[in-house]
């Protein structure tokens, strides 16, 4: 019986021993793969401070300024592009807005050539005269 127990103490420090080692191994494998993420991080977080340094400079205005001036050709207003409000002339008093009742110029005169024509971008066989191009079409390739 005393054997038996020595042979079952053994295999279980045996199992005891081969859990605890891969435990080890488990928990190293873990703190290699915790390494490579910190040192990862501390790669983007350097990539991230120097984009936002080039980013900086790419926004900077005098940069800016000197593509604008090289690729747009543009010219500094001068001074006597600008004016003084007294000098813009202001409206006439009768287009501010028209009174409800009175005649629009520019409706009736829209409203008088739309009479005249129709609105329709096919011609109308009994205003032209003419018939349907597609039916004159048809009767064509059907001869």
């Amino acid at each position: 019986m005393r054997r038996i127990t020595d042979i079952l103490s053994i295999s279980l420090m045996m199992v005891g021993v081969a859990s605890v080692y891969s435990f080890k191994e488990e928990t190293l494998s873990l703190s290699r793969q915790a390494t490579e993420l910190r040192q990862g991080i501390k790669k983007e977080q350097i990539l991230i401070t120097e984009l936002k340094a080039q980013w900086e400079e790419y926004i900077e205005p005098r940069r800016i300024d000197k593509i604008a001036m090289q690729n747009l050709e543009l010219t500094v207003p001068k001074a006597r592009h600008y004016v003084d409000i007294s000098q813009i002339p202001l409206r006439p008093k009768s287009s501010v807005l028209q009174k409800a009742g009175e005649a629009d110029d520019i409706a009736s005169i829209i409203d008088q050539s739309l009479d005249a024509q129709t609105t329709s971008s096919i011609p109308d066989e009994q205003a032209t005269g003419a018939a349907d191009p597609i039916e004159t079409l048809l009767m064509d390739l059907s001869q």
